[in-house]
């Protein structure tokens, strides 16, 4: 697990909401449906679906990102795994397009990558508050 002088961390997830649109249909379906046994059969999918998407969303965390104690490091939920690179070794952070961010040494090889980040910035912040660098790179092909 992650330490006590933790600066910033964001927990990396499925996309465990995507399941609440089919319940909400079915939810929509057992409400609207013109027979009593349509009803029913909606309203006990939409429920099934539920708790299927309640159980998928306690399951969804796959990854940690975090900043501590000098280091950047992306640990395992259940913090079995870590791999970490000291912010002494890195020479800057570069924020991508898609929400990427790639820690690069002075040659300029990458040392760790953050998948995807939502608080960018937040990020930001903690990185600069331990002196690292961040630059920005604009795709122009993003896909998104």
């Amino acid at each position: 697990m992650t330490s006590a002088a933790v600066e910033w961390q964001e927990l990396r997830e499925r996309p465990w909401y995507l399941g609440t649109v089919p319940v909400a249909v079915l939810a929509i379906a057992a409400v609207t449906a013109g027979s009593l046994p349509l009803q029913l059969a909606a309203a006990v999918a939409a429920v099934a679906g539920a708790l299927l998407v309640a159980r998928a969303r306690g399951r969804a965390g796959m990854e940690r990102y975090v900043l501590a104690d000098g280091s950047a490091a992306i640990e395992s939920v259940d913090g079995s795994e870590r791999f970490a690179v000291a912010l002494g070794q890195v020479a800057c952070a570069v924020v991508r397009t898609n929400g990427s961010v790639s820690f690069r040494d002075a040659a300029g090889g990458e040392l760790l990558r953050f998948g995807y980040v939502r608080r960018q910035r937040r990020l930001r912040r903690a990185l600069a508050a331990a002196g690292v660098a961040v630059d920005e790179h604009f795709d122009l092909a993003c896909p998104t």
